[in-house]
């Protein structure tokens, strides 16, 4: 029996540790993603000591209410594109009606980026974030960071990405410059924050609503039922926060 159980617990070891070389070569769906990785994103720290900067590493932050039980935004902007005011209203709604935080939603509006150059690759993008972030994830409150910048460098038709599991950014020159969206132009930026939020919740993308994969780009039709998540994305966050 002991040397049964021996035996199982080197196996185990064995693929603990295979699951942490697959971390750190960034490969996804294996045995720790499936079964524990959940466990340990659960904590900023140990994400940081892991590695564990995925879509959906941050989704303990934003759906679990008593560790952080406040949602924090942090939004820096690109000099000249600054998001609508109406935008950010809409934003604070919405977000809190997603993820229900006791203590609420804030907006933060915190620096005015001066740069020059007319497009940013996702390395500059962090970049940004290193040099203008101020607030992160602690106890009793989640943050989303978002930054609002002109282009996208490698695929100039995005209108946003994630970055990291808390960071969000927007291309904003690149939704205002597509004019056959013009009239939706505030529903377009909060759509786009939207569904990146629902990336960082761990949602894939869906064949309706927000989640769709056409309103991350400019050259789709989109419609108002884009502007927010489909019935069965919302059963999804449903779920996911009865894990927490």
């Amino acid at each position: 029996m002991k040397i049964f159980r021996g035996v199982i617990g080197i196996i185990c070891l064995f693929i603990l540790i295979l699951s942490f070389i697959f971390i750190a070569l960034k490969i996804r769906n294996n045995f720790f993603d499936h079964n524990y990785r959940h466990f340990f994103t659960q904590s900023p720290f140990v994400r940081k000591i892991l590695n564990l900067h995925d879509y959906g590493d941050a989704q303990s932050d934003y759906l679990g209410n008593k560790k952080f039980p406040k949602l924090l935004i942090e939004i820096d902007s690109l000099n000249g594109y600054e998001l609508s005011k109406e935008t950010l209203e809409g934003l604070k709604e919405r977000l809190q009606e997603i993820c229900q935080k006791p203590s609420g939603v804030e907006i933060k509006e915190d620096d005015t980026i001066y740069e020059s150059q007319e497009n940013f690759s996702v390395s500059e993008v962090r970049d940004l974030e290193k040099t203008f972030r101020d607030y992160y994830t602690e106890s009793g409150q989640a943050v989303l960071y978002i930054l609002v910048l002109t282009t996208s460098k490698e695929k100039p038709t995005s209108v946003g990405t994630t970055f990291s599991e808390t960071g969000i950014v927007v291309f904003k020159k690149t939704i205002e410059d597509t004019s056959n969206l013009i009239e939706y132009q505030r529903e377009m930026e909060e759509s786009t924050i939207y569904h990146e939020f629902g990336h960082l919740l761990g949602l894939e993308h869906s064949k309706q609503g927000v989640m769709a994969e056409k309103v991350e780009v400019v050259n789709s039709k989109i419609s108002e039922s884009d502007f927010w998540f489909s019935e069965e994305d919302l059963a999804k966050i449903d779920n996911l926060k009865s894990k927490y």
